[in-house]
């Protein structure tokens, strides 16, 4: 991972997909110990506006 003094100019697409994806897939525990991912992919199946954990 890089560091907070990363300049955005050298960062690739492929960096930010990189850290996107880990920040997406971690589970949290404010969403019941899922992952931003799994709660999203949740409600655009259940048509869910509401966030229920």
């Amino acid at each position: 991972m890089r560091g907070k003094q990363t300049a955005f100019a050298t960062t690739t697409n492929a960096d930010v997909q990189r850290v996107e994806n880990l920040l997406n897939n971690r589970t949290r525990k404010t969403l019941g110990y899922r992952s931003p991912t799994e709660v999203f992919a949740k409600r655009a199946v259940d048509g869910d506006n509401a966030l229920r954990i």
